[in-house]
């Protein structure tokens, strides 16, 4: 409860010293994420950023440095092994992030534990079943939780459950834009043969990019 607290505070401090409302509004908020460093917390949520609008390479930086400042930071971890993934860095690299993140999952709470098991699961010693248990576990305590969404619709639609993984994903959009998003949808239609719907999708990025910033 301490970081939007710290949120609230801060912005209502600066709110008072003259700040725009505009900038106030671009602020971007510290991902919760458990970690016993502050600053591992600020270069995770910077490289979430890049993540999240597609710039995997520009993302690895900030998690190899929350990482560095904090060892035992599992999710730090995990984020880090997807990441290298997307960016196609070597899959030794990605495993041994993964393994880290496991390594640590008691230290998490609940859904974090899900989210490293889950990731384990798929990325080191592949066990489907495994994977969408532990994401459907993530989901029943955070229906939202946008992680367990997008990567439950990957693991779905490799099933051929196309429909229940574009529904995840659309749930997922609801709030929030992700490249990843629009790639699992995209790739889903055309798994379908639904070419249309897919260069719908391609539209609908192009209208509404992931995580764009402001000019």
């Amino acid at each position: 409860d301490v970081l939007p607290a710290l949120d609230r505070l801060s912005k209502g401090l600066r709110e008072r010293i003259g700040e725009s409302l505009k900038g106030l509004r671009n602020t971007e908020k510290l991902e919760q994420v458990s970690t016993s460093s502050l600053e591992a917390l600020r270069l995770y949520t910077e490289g979430m950023h890049a993540a999240d609008a597609g710039r995997y390479d520009e993302a690895i930086g900030p998690l190899r440095r929350a990482v560095a400042a904090d060892s035992t930071f599992a999710m730090g971890w995990r984020k880090l092994a997807a990441v290298l993934g997307n960016a196609r860095m070597p899959e030794s690299e990605r495993v041994a992030a993964a393994t880290k993140a496991y390594q640590y999952r008691d230290r998490l709470p609940e859904i974090e534990r899900h989210l490293a098991d889950a990731f384990y699961f798929y990325t080191v010693e592949y066990d489907p079943e495994r994977v969408i248990a532990a994401y459907r576990a993530v989901l029943q305590i955070d229906p939202a939780n946008d992680a367990a969404l997008n990567n439950l619709a990957i693991e779905l639609g490799r099933r051929g459950k196309h429909e229940d993984a574009a529904a995840l994903v659309e749930r997922a959009m609801a709030s929030g834009t992700s490249a990843s998003y629009y790639s699992v949808l995209t790739n889903t239609r055309l798994d379908q043969g639904r070419v249309e719907e897919a260069l719908a999708v391609v539209d609908r990025m192009r209208r509404d990019p992931p995580d764009a910033p402001e000019e």
